[in-house]
């Protein structure tokens, strides 16, 4: 009877040891890829902008003005991202001669941005952790409204995008980012005041991201 019973344990054990290798070959293996985190951000900031129409003694152009905006940020890599965005300004319309300027009426900004992000590698020790630099080029649009002595003209082109910045770790998930960007293109007004000239947008920002 004991002989029986040790006879049946050691085949058991001896089916165990075969099979626990053929389990492990056999095993699913599972991959994991760090293609980055996703990042919402919203800033506001300062736009400075080039004039529409005439001269360097005499022109029409929209005034400096605030610009609000924000980017949503999907992940390609660690330290690339496809970029959206949607941004507002508002400024003075503004009449210049040879030096004097004044208000002849208001000048509306809506900015659509599509971007490629790159990110450098986040500085993890000394005084800069969490200090990370990017860059963000690519294409979008900006439609104009301008309203002067209850006449109005509009203008949807489209710009160029470029920009640097950087972002500060404030805790996690948490950052303070710190952009400039210019945003270049033509004016095509339907009324008489397209240019030729190429418009610079250029866009002084701060904000919060967010990442997930």
């Amino acid at each position: 009877m004991s002989r029986t019973l040790f006879s049946a344990l050691g085949l058991t054990a001896g089916l165990a040891l075969v099979a626990a290798p053929a389990q492990a070959q056999y095993a699913p293996s599972t991959i994991l890829v760090n293609r980055g985190q996703m990042e919402v951000s919203g800033y506001a900031g300062y736009m400075f902008t080039s004039h529409f129409a005439g001269g360097s003694s005499v022109n029409l152009g929209s005034g400096n003005g605030a610009v609000y905006g924000a980017q949503l940020a999907l992940p390609l890599s660690p330290n690339a991202s496809l970029v959206g965005g949607l941004g507002y300004s508002s400024a003075d319309l503004k009449a210049t001669a040879f030096g004097f300027g004044t208000t002849v009426g208001t000048s509306t900004a809506w900015i659509y941005e599509g971007d490629l992000q790159l990110n450098a590698n986040k500085q993890k020790t000394g005084t800069l952790q969490g200090f990370s630099p990017f860059m963000q080029v690519g294409l979008g649009a900006i439609h104009r409204s301008l309203t002067s002595f209850g006449l109005g003209a509009s203008s949807t082109d489209f710009a160029i995008n470029g920009g640097v910045g950087v972002d500060f770790e404030v805790s996690q998930g948490i950052g303070l980012r710190l952009m400039a960007k210019d945003y270049i293109g033509k004016a095509s007004f339907d009324s008489g005041l397209a240019t030729t000239n190429t418009l610079n947008n250029i866009a002084l920002d701060a904000g919060v991201k967010l990442s997930f």
